[in-house]
């Protein structure tokens, strides 16, 4: 079952959380927040899917020390502490727009106290850890699929996509439907545009 509330979001340079985001199996009033996107082409998005072993997909923040970060773009303000402001410049200059890991910064004991300041006026945001019910297990995938005129390009691949043996299951997909869809390539080949192409025009002649 797919993990409540997990957003998929459109990118560009340095945003990767635009404005333009899918959400998957929402909760009713989710339902009613987020609006019906229309995919455009030359959109890049980044796609994250996790899937739980639980059967409702259901989970939840709890009391926990995250040590992952990112700076907020559309936010601005002076911090007062002058370890706050060392901690917020070296966090622009090595992570920029992106997430970042704690662990990366010169000091990590100091990091986390110059933080604190930046996050209670939304200069960065924490990234929560949540949990899904004890003796449950999540798989988490996500890739960057661009779409491009030519079809859809992924553009970074899940590990598991390279080596498919890596994932073993019982389960079984049952759907025609969705087995068929998953025997098609990502984007359709030249050849079998020009074949179809050749086809729809022999068709027309013959008629």
């Amino acid at each position: 079952m797919w993990i409540a509330g997990m957003l998929s979001c459109e990118q560009s340079q340095n945003v990767i959380d635009g404005k333009k985001r899918i959400i998957l199996n929402p909760s009713e009033a989710q339902k009613k927040e987020f609006e019906t996107v229309t995919f455009a082409e030359n959109e890049v998005w980044g796609i994250d899917i996790l899937i739980s072993s639980g059967e409702d997909g259901k989970a939840r923040m709890e009391e926990s020390r995250t040590t992952i970060y990112q700076k907020e773009s559309t936010v601005t303000y002076q911090l007062k502490m002058k370890t706050s402001r060392a901690v917020f410049s070296e966090v622009q200059k090595k992570a920029g727009a992106f997430p970042f890991n704690i662990r990366c910064l010169e000091d990590e004991k100091r990091a986390r106290l110059g933080l604190q300041e930046a996050v209670q006026h939304n200069l960065v945001k924490p990234y929560e850890v949540i949990f899904t019910p004890a003796g449950t297990f999540v798989a988490a995938f996500h890739f960057t699929i661009a779409l491009l005129p030519g079809g859809p390009a992924l553009i970074t691949h899940p590990p598991v996509w390279y080596k498919p043996e890596l994932v073993k299951s019982e389960k079984q997909l049952e759907d025609a439907e969705l087995k068929e869809l998953l025997t098609k390539p990502l984007r359709e080949s030249k050849k079998s545009k020009k074949k179809a192409k050749a086809e729809g025009e022999e068709a027309k002649a013959e008629a």
